[in-house]
Formats: structure tokens, sequence, C-alpha cells
């Protein structure tokens, strides 16, 4: 794993195979870099060496919050993305023809692939330590939780205004007062989760501790 790569926190590790504070280091380089699998990694490397330690534990709690924001901040823009591609359905420009709906629809989920797919490499290092420590973080933090509760509302409103935005009986004026009030919900919930998110993780980045 540490082979062929070069730098100061390595370098301690290789030395001290147990040296927390370049295996916080290392999770909090990653971390910045939007490498939050391998960030989690590190991070839980070194809580296993030391469990209950309170700094590691906000690196990992911030890293928790990072990935919901990326996952509440992806859902709201394939929100907009939904919106756009329904009322290009629903209500054309003048003088030309309204889009199929599979048109329309393909337009936000290719974006919600793009998104996923992005999100997919960020995390895919992470390995099962790591999200058990994350479940453990949102079992002994109830505003994780509701967080965490916040973000899986705002998909499931995300994927009914898909539904209906995709639903092929009558016209798309048909479906626009339903699609609009689950679309505002959405993007009701999707506020207040961002500020929630904000106020309970900060910006998700806690520095690692030095020794002296």
């Amino acid at each position: 794993m540490l082979q062929g790569r070069k730098s100061p926190l390595l370098d301690a590790l290789r030395i001290e195979p147990e040296n927390i504070d370049a295996l916080s280091g290392l999770g909090f380089t990653e971390q910045q870099r939007g490498r939050l699998g391998k960030a989690g990694g590190w991070y839980t490397a070194a809580l296993l060496i030391r469990p209950g330690d309170a700094r590691l534990g906000a690196q990992l709690h911030g890293l928790l919050g990072q990935i919901l924001g990326y996952i509440a901040a992806a859902a709201l823009m394939l929100n907009f993305a939904l919106l756009i591609a329904f009322m290009m359905q629903a209500d054309p420009a003048p003088k030309q023809s309204a889009p199929s709906v599979l048109v329309s629809i393909a337009i936000a989920a290719g974006m919600g692939v793009i998104v996923g797919l992005l999100l997919w490499a960020s995390l895919r290092a992470f390995p099962p330590e790591a999200r058990e420590a994350l479940r453990s973080d949102m079992r002994l933090y109830s505003s994780a939780r509701r967080c965490v509760r916040r973000t899986l509302v705002q998909l499931v409103l995300l994927g009914i205004a898909i539904v209906i935005a995709a639903n092929p009986t009558g016209t798309p004026h048909d479906h626009l007062p339903l699609f609009f009030i689950t679309w505002l919900l959405g993007m009701l919930v999707a506020i207040v989760n961002l500020i929630g998110l904000r106020r309970t993780f900060g910006y998700g980045l806690v520095r690692p501790a030095r020794s002296n």
C-alpha cells in the first residue's frame, strides 16, 4: 500500500507503522483531495490503534458530513435539472415542438449517472471497517442521524418527482400541479438539510492534532 509513494507522512509510517499522527494526517490529506474512501481508511486505521480518541472521532465525524453534503448537493442539482427537463416538456418554446418524455428525463438521468459515478469514484476505496465506524458515529450523534434521515427524504422526493415526470399517461400539464408540489417539497427539504449539515458538521475538515 505504501510502496512507490513518497511523502513525509508515509516515510513516518514506514518507520513507525502505528504512528497516529501520520495516519491522521494522511486521512486529512486524502479528504482534502476528495478521496473520501481512502480518507476513511486512514482514519479507521488510526482509530483501531487508539479507540475512542476524540480528535480522530471528530475527523471521522467530519468525513461523514462531507459525504452527506456531496449527496445532498448532488440531489439538489438533479432537482433543478429535472425541473428544467419537465418544463421543456410541459411548456416548449414558441414554434418548437416539445421534446419527448424520454428525452426530458434522459437529461436529468444523465446528470444523475455522472454525479453517481463521481461519488462512486470518491468512495470506492472505503473499507468495511470505515463503514462500520461511520455507522457507529451516526448511532452516537442524534444530529447526524437527523441529517441522514433528511438526506434520505430528499432522495425519496427526488425519485417521486422523476416518476411523476416520466408518467406516460395524460399530458405534462396534467401532472404539473403534483410535480411542482413534490419538487417544491424536495427543495425545502434540501435547503433545511444543507443548513442542518452545515450546523452539525461544519465544513467537514478537522485538522489532525500534532504531537509535542
